[in-house]
C-alpha cells in the first residue's frame, strides 16, 4: 500500500482524463496501489473516469479503472455501484446480439465481466440495486456459453438476497443456467449452507413435481461440500434413495450421495444396497428394452422416408440422444464434476474418474461398446490414407486402433483413469491440429475416436448436457415422452439434418457416418482453402456426400451395431 500527498493524488487523478491512452492506464494502475487512508479521495475520480467520453477510447481503459475500484473493495460503494451496473448492462446487451459476439469477445478483457467481479468485491451493499442486472447478465452469459461468469460470484457475495436469486436459478429450464448457479453457490458455501439446504430439502421431500425434485437433487450434488454434508441433506437423500416414486430421481440421489470424498458407514451401506439392486435388475435385462426396439424400427423407416424425399438419410443429434437414453439409467444423465470450474489436483481428478468408471451402468457399457464398434467400422478410412501427404506424418498415439485399446482398457480396468485422462487431455487433443491437414472423412475417424474415449472416460458425449433438458419434460422416460421430443416440423427436420455437418459438438455416430460416406473434394493439406470455405459458410460445397453409403452406414448401425453392443455389454456384466 502506498501513501501519497494530496498534490500527487490530484495529479494522478487528472492523468485519468489524458488524451494519451497509455498515460491514462498508467495512472489508473498507480491508483490500484494506494492505501485505505486515500480511498475516499480517489473514489469519485475513478467513477467519473469509468464512463468518460475520451476522444480516442481504448478498450483497456475501463479495465484499469475497474482494477483500481476492485482494490477499493467495499469502500467503492455507494458511488461506484450505479456506473458499474451500467457496464454490466452494456455487456449483457452485446451478448444478446449474436452478430456482435465474436468481435466483442475478442476485446480483452470483457468489461462487463470485470464490472461484475468488482461488484462482487463490494459485497452485500450492491443489493438490491445490482441484483436484477447481474441476474440478466448471468443468464445471458450462461446460455451463450461465453467464458467465465463473474456475475454469479457477485450474486453469491450479495448477501441473503443474492443467494436467494441463485437458489431460484437452480430451477431454470436451461441446464447451463442451473449448472452455473450451483457453481456460484459452491463458491459461497460458508455463507449459504443452511439457506440452500433448507430450500432444496423441502422440495425433495414435498414437491409433487418429479422434475422439480430432480433439479433439487442435481443442485445438491453439484454444490456438494459443506451443503452436501448437512445432516438434514444426508437424511433427505437417504430417504429419497429408497422412497421416491421416480426411478430417475433415485438414480440422481445415488450420484449426489457419492459426490462427497468422505461418506459415513451408513451412507456407504445404503449406496451399496442400491447398486446391488441395480445390478440384479441389469442381469435380468437380457433383451433390448422395448423402447429401444421401438426406436430402432422407427428410425429405419424414417431413414428410408428421408431417402425417398431426397433428404439426407441420416439420424440427427437429437434422435441419437433419445436412442441412447432408451438403453436405461446412464451416467450421461448426471451432471459433471460438482466443483467444475475450480482447479483440481491430479489426485482429485483420478479419484473422481475412478469412481465414475467403477459405477458404469449397463447402458453406459452398451454405449461404450457401441462407440468402439462404430470406430472399427470406419477405421479402414484412416488406414488407407497416404500419410506421406501430411506434414505431421502418421502418429501412432492418434491411431484409432491404439485409441480403442485405451477405451477398452478403461472398461476392463487395464488402463488407469489417470493414464486415460492424460492421453485424452494431452496427446489426443493434439489430433485436432490435423483438422486442416487431412481430408474431412479421414479427420472424422480421429474425431470419432476422441468422442468415444471421452464417452468411456467421462461418461460424456459432446453437447449432451446442453440438451439434457429435452429429456426432463417429465420425470421418467416413456414412449409418449420420446414421441413428444421427436415430433418436429418439416422445416425443423431439414434444419436438424443440415446441422449434422456442424462440426462443433457432434455425435460420435454422425462423425463416423461422414467418415464412411463423405469425400472431401479439397486438396489435402491446403488448410488455407479449407479455412476460407468454413469462414464463408461454403464448407458443405467442398464435400461429396454419397447418400446410398450414408443410408448403408445407418442401417448397419441400427440393425447390427446396437444389438451387438447390448449383447456384449450384458455378457460382461459382473455377477
Amino acid at each position: 500500500m502506498n501513501s501519497f500527498d494530496d498534490m500527487l493524488i490530484d495529479k494522478v487523478l487528472q492523468g485519468l482524463f489524458s488524451d494519451n491512452p497509455q498515460f491514462r492506464q498508467k495512472n489508473a494502475k498507480i491508483l490500484a496501489t494506494i492505501g485505505p487512508q486515500d480511498y475516499d479521495r480517489v473514489r469519485a475520480g475513478l467513477v467519473k473516469a469509468l464512463h468518460f467520453p475520451h476522444p480516442n477510447p481504448d478498450p483497456r481503459d475501463k479495465h484499469y479503472v475497474m482494477d483500481a475500484l476492485f482494490h477499493l473493495g467495499p469502500a467503492a460503494a455507494p458511488d461506484a455501484i450505479g456506473p458499474l451496473i451500467l457496464v454490466v448492462e452494456e455487456s449483457t446487451t452485446k451478448i444478446l446480439k449474436e452478430d456482435d459476439q465474436k468481435d466483442f469477445f475478442n476485446t480483452v478483457p470483457d468489461p462487463g465481466n470485470y464490472a461484475a467481479r468488482v461488484l462482487g468485491e463490494i459485497g452485500p451493499a450492491i443489493a438490491p440495486q445490482a441484483l436484477e442486472p447481474l441476474t440478466r447478465n448471468f443468464m445471458a452469459r450462461s446460455r451463450s456459453s461465453i467464458g467465465q461468469i463473474d456475475s454469479g460470484e457477485a450474486l453469491s457475495n450479495a448477501g441473503c438476497e443474492g443467494i436467494a436469486v441463485l437458489i431460484r436459478l437452480l430451477f431454470d429450464t436451461s441446464p447451463l443456467v442451473r449448472k452455473n448457479a450451483a457453481l456460484a453457490l459452491a463458491y459461497a458455501q460458508d455463507k449459504c449452507a443452511g439457506q440452500v439446504a433448507e430450500t432444496l430439502c423441502s422440495l425433495i421431500v414435498s414437491s409433487p413435481d418429479s422434475l422439480e425434485r430432480l433439479r433439487a437433487v442435481e443442485a445438491l450434488g453439484r454444490i456438494g461440500g459443506k451443503v452436501g454434508a448437512e445432516p438434514r441433506v444426508v437424511a433427505t437423500l437417504l430417504e429419497a434413495l429408497s422412497g421416491d416414486s421416480s426411478s430417475r430421481v433415485r438414480f440422481l440421489v445415488a450420484w449426489a450421495l457419492e459426490e462427497p470424498a468422505e461418506q459415513s458407514d451408513r451412507v456407504r451401506e445404503r449406496l451399496e444396497a442400491f447398486k446391488k439392486g441395480q445390478r440384479e435388475e441389469e442381469q435380468q435385462q437380457v433383451e433390448l428394452p422395448e423402447l429401444t426396439v421401438y426406436l430402432l424400427d422407427k428410425y429405419l423407416k424414417l431413414l428410408a422416408e428421408r431417402q425417398e424425399r431426397q433428404l439426407l438419410p441420416t439420424l440427427t443429434k437429437k434422435e441419437i440422444k433419445v436412442l441412447l437414453h432408451s438403453f436405461g439409467p446412464s451416467r450421461l444423465e448426471l451432471p459433471s464434476m460438482a466443483r467444475q470450474g475450480k482447479n483440481h489436483s491430479q489426485e482429485e481428478n483420478e479419484r473422481y474418474l475412478n469412481r465414475r468408471l467403477a459405477n458404469l451402468t449397463l447402458a453406459d457399457k452398451v454405449m461404450a461398446h457401441l462407440g468402439i464398434f462404430t470406430v472399427e467400422k470406419v477405421s479402414p478410412v484412416w488406414q488407407d490414407w497416404d500419410w506421406n501427404k501430411s506434414r505431421f506424418g502418421a502418429d501412432p498415439t492418434l491411431d484409432p486402433f491404439e485409441m480403442m485399446k485405451v477405451a477398452n482398457g478403461l472398461l476392463t480396468g487395464k488402463t488407469t483413469a489417470g493414464d486415460g485422462y492424460y492421453l485424452y487431455c494431452e496427446d489426443y487433443n493434439f489430433g485436432f491440429n490435423l483438422d486442416d491437414e487431412l481430408p474431412y472423412q479421414v479427420f472424422c475417424v480421429f474425431h470419432t475416436c476422441f468422442e468415444v474415449v471421452g464417452l468411456v472416460l467421462f461418461n460424456k458425449q459432446s453437447d449432451w448436457e446442453e440438451t439434457r433438458d429435452l429429456l426432463e419434460l417429465e420425470g421418467d422416460l416413456n414412449l409418449p415422452l420420446f414421441e413428444q421430443i421427436l415430433s418436429t416440423s418439416i422445416e425443423e427436420e431439414e434444419k436438424e439434418l443440415e446441422a449434422t455437418f456442424d462440426r462443433r459438438n457432434q455425435s460420435f455416430a454422425i462423425l463416423a457416418s461422414h467418415a464412411y460416406a463423405v469425400e472431401d473434394l479439397t486438396e489435402a493439406g491446403n488448410w488455407e482453402e479449407k479455412f476460407k470455405l468454413r469462414k464463408s459458410g461454403a464448407f458443405l460445397s467442398s464435400l461429396k456426400i454419397d447418400h446410398s453409403k450414408l443410408l448403408e452406414f445407418w442401417q448397419w448401425w441400427l440393425k447390427e451395431a446396437v444389438p451387438a453392443a447390448w449383447e456384449l455389454a450384458h455378457k460382461n456384466l459382473p455377477l
